[in-house]
């Protein structure tokens, strides 16, 4: 009996997405509100999909209290093919400009993801990426990843760069 609720839950996440990193339109977001804006930001990825396509979408408490950052929203569809379109142009999430879709825009990340990718490219690290309003390097595949959530971070890591090389 076990495994087939097993199955069933699985099943039922299937239709899911999780949304990280969204700023919260206000305090007291709603999950009308939260719904509409995914359409927005689904529509902004070339994504054909309405309100109709959704079930729910809301913002859920994350299991670590020290994680910073706006919760993230989980965005239940009601046909699995509106989740995988979505699913299917994720990367273009990150083209989105937030003020188009009534959002503050998030220029302080962006440019600190900018500087991060110009740092990669001088000091030969392999991987700069950025999650949750954070950026992380990584000099190669095997290295652990370095946080940067500020310029304050990317100075001093550049400083300690410049000294191995002298």
């Amino acid at each position: 009996m076990a495994g087939i609720l097993d199955e069933m839950q699985e099943y039922n996440y299937s239709f899911n997405v999780k949304l990280l990193g969204v700023p919260q339109l206000s305090a007291d977001e709603n999950a009308v509100q939260t719904s509409n804006l995914c359409v927005k930001i689904f529509n902004k990825m070339v994504a054909n999909v309405s309100i109709n396509d959704l079930d729910i979408a809301h913002r859920v408490s994350t299991r670590s209290a020290s994680r910073e950052g706006p919760k993230p929203i989980v965005c239940k569809f009601t046909r699995r093919l509106a989740r995988n379109e979505v699913m299917s142009l994720r990367k273009e999430a990150c083209k989105i400009n937030l003020e188009e879709i009534g959002l503050p825009q998030a220029e302080e990340i962006q440019l600190l993801y900018a500087d991060g990718k110009d740092f990669k490219s001088r000091y030969n690290f392999e991987f700069c990426w950025a999650k949750n309003a954070t950026i992380f390097l990584r000099r190669s595949t095997n290295d652990r990843a370095l946080k940067i959530r500020s310029s304050f971070n990317l100075t001093k890591l550049e400083q300690q760069e410049q000294s191995m090389l002298t």
